[in-house]
C-alpha cells in the first residue's frame, strides 16, 4: 500500500533571443542572434509505503527529489557579402556553452542515494563558403567544422570525464541548369 503526499513540484523554463540584422540591398547581409535557455526544475515525491507479508507488517517512508538545472547560450553570427556579379562569400559562426546539474537523491529506512552530475560543454560551428557563378553553372567551395569539448563530473565518486569531438571537411559542389533539367554534384 502506497500513500502519497501532496508535495510541490517546480518547473521553470525562461528563453531570451534577441537579434540584429544590417542590410545593404542585396550585395551585403550582416545576422547576429543570441539566444538564452535556461531551466530550473524541481521534482520530488514523499509518500508512506506499507509492505504485508505473511501476517507481517512494515510500515515506512519513501521520499524522492530530482533537482535539474540547465542553461544553453549561443550566437549565432552570419554574413554574405557579393564580391561581384560572379563570386559571392558567406560566412557562419555558433559558438554554444551549455552547463547543466543534475542530481537524484531517494531515501527509505534501508535505502540512501545520492547521485549528482554537473557537466559544462562548449561547441563550436563554423562555415565558409565561396560561391562562383560559371556560365549557366555554380561552384561552391568551402569549409566546415563542427567541434565540441565537454567536461562531466560524476558524485559521489568524483569521478570525471572529458570528451573532445570535432567533424571537419573541405567540400566543392558544382550546380548547373539546363533548359530541361537542373543537376548538383560535390
Amino acid at each position: 500500500i502506497e500513500r502519497g503526499v501532496k508535495v510541490p513540484n517546480r518547473m521553470v523554463t525562461h528563453r531570451v533571443a534577441l537579434q540584429y540584422s544590417y542590410a545593404q540591398g542585396r550585395d551585403f547581409l550582416f545576422n547576429v542572434q543570441g539566444r538564452v535557455f535556461r531551466t530550473n526544475d524541481h521534482y520530488r515525491s514523499t509518500g508512506d509505503i506499507t509492505t504485508a507479508l505473511g501476517g507481517m507488517t512494515v510500515s515506512g517512508i519513501e521520499v524522492e527529489e530530482n533537482p535539474v538545472k540547465s542553461w544553453q547560450g549561443d550566437l549565432d553570427l552570419y554574413m554574405h557579402k557579393k564580391l561581384n556579379d560572379r563570386h559571392t562569400v558567406y560566412v557562419n559562426i555558433v559558438p554554444t556553452i551549455i552547463d547543466s546539474h543534475t542530481e537524484r537523491v531517494y531515501i527509505t529506512e534501508l535505502i540512501d542515494i545520492d547521485n549528482r552530475i554537473a557537466s559544462r560543454g562548449y561547441k563550436l560551428l563554423g562555415e565558409g563558403i565561396l560561391e562562383s557563378k560559371i556560365g549557366k553553372g555554380r561552384l561552391s567551395t568551402g569549409v566546415r567544422s563542427n567541434s565540441s569539448w565537454t567536461r562531466t563530473v560524476y558524485n559521489p565518486a568524483d569521478e570525471r570525464s572529458r570528451e573532445v569531438d570535432g567533424i571537419h571537411n573541405v567540400f566543392a559542389q558544382w550546380s548547373h541548369n539546363t533548359s530541361k533539367f537542373q543537376y548538383e554534384a560535390g
